[in-house]
């Protein structure tokens, strides 16, 4: 899931999101998010190689200007697995 906010409203859509997308997405993280845990990133790329990956209430989150504020790890753990 993405959410995108405005100062308006917030707006959510479900999404397939691909490495390439994946990329594009991280392409705009913030340099205040918190350091990537390898290990964590690892483990959700196990988890979606072997099909095991669930769709969850909790979407990747974008701020007001479009920057990545939630979701590296999940979006890192796509981009690997191709």
């Amino acid at each position: 899931m993405k959410l995108i906010a405005d100062q308006n409203k917030k707006t959510m859509k479900i999404e397939t999101i691909n490495s390439n997308k994946a990329e594009r997405y991280l392409a705009t993280n913030l340099l205040t998010n918190r350091r990537v845990d390898k290990n964590l990133v690892n483990r959700l790329a196990g988890a979606i190689a072997c099909g095991d990956w669930k769709l969850t209430g909790d979407p990747i989150r974008f701020d007001v200007n479009g920057d990545l504020i939630d979701g590296q790890h999940r979006l890192k753990a796509i981009a690997q697995t191709g």
